[in-house]
């Protein structure tokens, strides 16, 4: 096969591609490719989270240290921070929490569904790869570009 073997349709999810993927315990799952959709959804994700940090430590803080704390989430939000390319996505996906937020994105389950296809399923990383590679083709002939 020549050119690019994944259409741009499939990374904007406009083609409802999936990939087949079974589990340790022979559960079947359709899972989306990272479109721009799952790819805003795990930023507001991240975004979410950042606040929730501040307020699961509201207890701490005096008011002007909350309302302080606040407005640097809201600040670094604004600024986009939390992009899915950026450092903060990237260094979060490295992490169980991280991961368990994109596969729950991804297959389309809940956060603790996806907490225990993690623990269960070692090669789930892999899959992630897979499915970053699929979203994001590259036509043949210029594979150079995908790794810088």
């Amino acid at each position: 096969m020549s050119g690019v073997s994944y259409t741009t349709g499939d990374a904007l999810g406009g083609s409802g591609a999936k990939i087949e993927w079974v589990d340790t315990k022979g559960k079947t799952y359709q899972v989306s490719l990272l479109t721009l959709e799952k790819q805003s959804a795990f930023e507001r994700w991240l975004e979410k989270e950042s606040v929730k940090a501040i307020k699961n430590v509201k207890d701490v803080l005096d008011e002007s240290e909350y309302n302080a704390a606040l407005s640097v989430a809201l600040s670094d939000i604004a600024s986009g921070r939390y992009v899915f390319g950026g450092e903060d996505a990237q260094q979060s996906l490295t992490t169980f929490k991280g991961m368990c937020a994109m596969i729950s994105i991804l297959f389309g389950i809940t956060h603790e569904q996806a907490m225990e296809l993690v623990k269960e399923n070692k090669e789930l990383g892999k899959i992630i790869e897979n499915i970053i590679v699929r979203s994001f083709p590259v036509p043949e002939g210029n594979e150079e570009a995908a790794t810088k």
